[in-house]
Formats: structure tokens, sequence, C-alpha cells
């Protein structure tokens, strides 16, 4: 049998800088979701700009950021992230 299946996690950039987090390398974390984050907004991907941004928070511990995504969260209904902000 053969079966199609997807997955996506936005931009790779994205998926390298959370590796990149969890490694303790911040400032490769940091250029990397900066840069996954300009491609989500020049895509108009809402959900995974607010996810990318809660992440680049937890790695340069900006409150703003966390308001930002806050924002797209409640007039998007993106519930699923709403555990994130703190």
């Amino acid at each position: 049998m053969i079966y199609a299946s997807a997955f996506i996690a936005g931009a790779v950039a994205r998926t390298v800088g959370c590796l990149d987090a969890m490694l303790g390398d911040r400032a490769s974390a940091e250029a990397n979701l900066r840069h996954a984050l300009e491609i989500h907004k020049r895509f108009g991907a809402v959900y995974w700009t607010a996810r990318t941004q809660l992440d680049l928070a937890d790695v340069i511990h900006a409150p703003e950021l966390v308001e930002v995504a806050r924002l797209a969260i409640d007039r998007y209904g993106l519930e699923g992230l709403r555990p994130r902000l703190k």
C-alpha cells in the first residue's frame, strides 16, 4: 500500500531555530527564528507567524512578542496557541 501524508511545521528555519534553542545556541536560534518570522509574515501565514513569535519570545525573553501573538490568537481564534501565552 501507498500512503500520502503531509506534515507542515512552517518554514524550515523555524524548526532549525527551535533545535538551536534546545541545544543552547541562543544566537543561532534567534537568527533562524527571525528568518522564519520574516518568511511567515511574507506568506501571510498568521498561525505560523504567531507561533514563531512565541518561539522567539522564549529565546530572547521579549514580552512584546507575546503580546503581538496574543492579539493574533484573539483575532483569528488560534486557540491551540493560547496555552503558550505567559
